[in-house]
């Protein structure tokens, strides 16, 4: 349905998931694809998959500087960049009164602050040609309570809200910025997920119950990034079966 031939797309968060999987569609479409991802295994295996046109480059999305050289070296070697996707992410489920400082900061930093950085170094070369499309990865959890995951959450209403700015601030730009907002998906980061004790999985069955599958969700990332969604920046778009609703 959707061609990217000769399109120049970064992925940040490429090892596994929804990341792998959007990397490779593009690649199957006709895309040149960095994959980029701080494990340095996954994202070569991925790049792997995609084919020929695609390459890993390891970037830790939580320092700036880090990233900018990853992010730098992948726009070099594209020549470019079209396209970027974020889907890095983390959580780690553990009662709120229990959460270290640390592994607060961790969350946020990963997934508020590194889908932020991403989009102000791609930003920079977008300008210049005058045109790029971001799609950031935000979740259910940012409409509905997802219990034992504060930092997660508040990461993930942090994505939206920073969504909808850029959006806003760079729409005579012909750069176009936009979310996706999924629900359970049947990725490693769902299946490694550990209930803290005493918790009551009832609380998070609705997150997974009948979880969709990743292919379905990197399908909306492809359609997003295409020439069919031009009049569309400054939106999240849920992929939760209706549970959000």
């Amino acid at each position: 349905m959707f061609e990217f031939l000769d399109k120049k797309v970064i992925v940040v968060g490429a090892g596994t998931g929804i990341g792998r999987s959007v990397a490779i569609k593009f690649a199957k479409k006709g895309a040149s694809v960095a994959c980029l991802s701080k494990n340095e295994t996954n994202c070569s295996e991925t790049a792997s998959l995609a084919g020929k046109k695609s390459f890993a480059i390891q970037a830790d999305v939580r320092d700036y500087y880090s990233l900018l050289m990853s992010i730098n070296d992948a726009v070099v070697k594209l020549d470019g960049v079209d396209i970027l996707i974020n889907t890095a992410g983390i959580n780690k489920m553990k009662h709120s009164h229990e959460i270290q400082p640390s592994e607060f900061d961790e969350i946020i930093s990963t997934n508020l602050n590194g889908t932020f950085y991403s989009c102000s170094i791609a930003l920079e070369h977008m300008i210049k040609q005058n045109s790029g499309c971001i799609i950031n990865t935000s979740s259910m959890a940012a409409d509905i309570a997802l219990p034992w995951s504060a930092a997660y959450v508040a990461s993930k209403m942090g994505v939206v809200g920073l969504t909808k700015e850029l959006a806003y601030e760079y729409k005579n730009t012909n750069i176009r910025v936009n979310a996706v907002s999924p629900g359970g998906v049947d990725t490693p980061f769902v299946s490694k997920q550990d209930l803290p004790e005493s918790a009551d999985f009832n609380l998070v069955s609705r997150f997974v119950n009948d979880l969709i599958p990743v292919d379905d969700v990197a399908e909306l990332y492809l359609y997003l990034a295409s020439d069919k969604a031009k009049h569309i920046t400054g939106s999240v778009f849920n992929i939760d079966r209706g549970v959000s609703i």
